[in-house]
């Protein structure tokens, strides 16, 4: 792949290792898009120069998902009850 741009792909990320590629390449793909990992070396070891590609527009909802940090369990209680969880016995109010 020469220039991924030309061909519709755009460079979401470098990566230091390619296995950090190949997790966030695998959390699009999870995510319903297509992601390419591209070693821009060539080399089969993990050295710099790994990218993440994604098509060119999807570009944003990629980089979007990215900085999305997982839902917690008391994230996903909230939203389903409306209650926040109670504190732990012995932990001070907040605001106190």
């Amino acid at each position: 792949m020469n220039d991924p741009e030309a061909q519709g792909w755009r460079i979401l990320a470098e990566y230091p290792s390619l296995s950090a590629a190949e997790v966030d390449a695998a959390y699009l793909r999870s995510e319903g898009l297509e992601a390419r990992v591209w070693n821009v070396a060539a080399l089969p070891s993990d050295t710099c120069g790994i990218r993440v590609l994604v098509e060119a527009h999807e570009e944003e909802r990629a980089r979007w998902l990215l900085k999305s940090l997982p839902v917690g369990e008391a994230e996903l209680e909230f939203l389903a009850t409306g209650r926040l969880p109670e504190a732990p016995a012995g932990d001070p109010e907040p605001g106190t």
